[in-house]
């Protein structure tokens, strides 16, 4: 069902946003959008997975408020794809980039949201400068609800691009960052559907087609409450969930390429080997460090050359 009644037919922006079950959040995340500054039109696609909490009598509300600009999907839980017996947000966020109108797309998760007014506009400029770039990011504070500290994600040094062989390990771009040409995504793989970690698996099938560009400027905030698909996963499931993910791109954007594969199993194995010997710091036993050396023994042996 669609909501709005979008009048400008030729927004240069979509804004995509998939929310579920925000309704304390998602008013911040909508108003954030509706602040930017822009010389552009742009859209605002909303996603409502069918949430009991108020988040989708929220997302009307806008909706009505703002029909130039928004348009609202209410969605129903039947089309959930669950992946690894957990229901997701994947139909659901990949409903919103088949829809929409623009030849970019921002992407903003309805917990998260953006600080600064001119964050589209200045990606936007990024876009059009870099053109070997078909994607663009910059660094987000992260605020952690439950144990009340934030710092920064993704601080890299200015200038900073990756290219499709670096997504074999990227690992810190955060979604509400994420500003993308649409033609980069003709279509979803198969495979796609039922990955672990969307968006990461998006960022790669995006860089098949040029580099992603790092905006060295802080422009949002990524909210860690402990309710998220990612963060309800213990640590060990988010290592298996990480190695299936990687796996998977191997064998699908690299064509089962030995050397991409080397490099994705090592870093996950190094990985390892780090939970491993600060298991104190994970809060973890004996026993399950040394379950994280084995791990790391069957995915790189060269990866234990420095516990022992």
């Amino acid at each position: 069902m669609n909501l709005g009644n979008h009048k400008n037919d030729e927004p240069l922006v979509s804004v995509c946003i998939q929310t579920y079950q925000h309704a304390p959040y998602i008013r911040q995340a909508l108003d954030s959008v509706l602040m930017q500054k822009t010389d552009f039109p742009y859209e605002i696609l909303i996603g409502e997975d069918e949430s009991t909490d108020g988040t989708r009598e929220i997302c009307m509300e806008y909706a009505e408020k703002h029909p130039d600009i928004i348009r609202l999907f209410l969605n129903s839980r039947e089309n959930v794809i669950y992946i690894n017996g957990q229901a997701t947000g994947r139909w659901n966020f990949i409903n919103n980039i088949i829809n929409a109108k623009g030849s970019y797309i921002a992407l903003l998760p309805g917990d998260d949201y953006w600080t600064d007014p001119l964050k589209l506009q200045k990606q936007i400029a990024y876009l059009k400068k870099e053109k070997d770039c078909v994607a663009c990011f910059h660094c987000v504070k992260q605020e952690f609800l439950d144990v009340k500290k934030n710092r920064i994600a993704c601080k890299l040094p200015s200038g900073t691009k990756y290219s499709l062989l670096d997504m074999v390990t990227v690992t810190g771009i955060v979604p509400c960052s994420f500003l993308f040409r649409k033609s980069a995504t003709p279509f979803f793989p198969e495979w796609f559907y039922h990955v672990p970690s969307g968006d990461k698996a998006l960022f790669s099938i995006i860089a098949q087609k040029g580099n992603l560009g790092y905006i060295n400027e802080c422009m949002g905030v990524h909210r860690h409450h402990g309710k998220g698909i990612w963060t309800k996963l213990s640590l060990y499931e988010q290592i298996k969930n990480e190695i299936t993910l990687r796996e998977t791109i191997c064998d699908n954007i690299f064509d089962g390429n030995k050397k991409a594969h080397q490099k994705a199993r090592l870093f996950i194995a190094n990985k390892c080997v780090n939970i491993a010997k600060k298991r104190e710091d994970y809060q973890i036993s004996i026993v399950e460090a040394i379950g994280y050396l084995f791990l790391a023994l069957k995915l790189a042996p060269k990866s234990l050359k420095n516990v022992f």
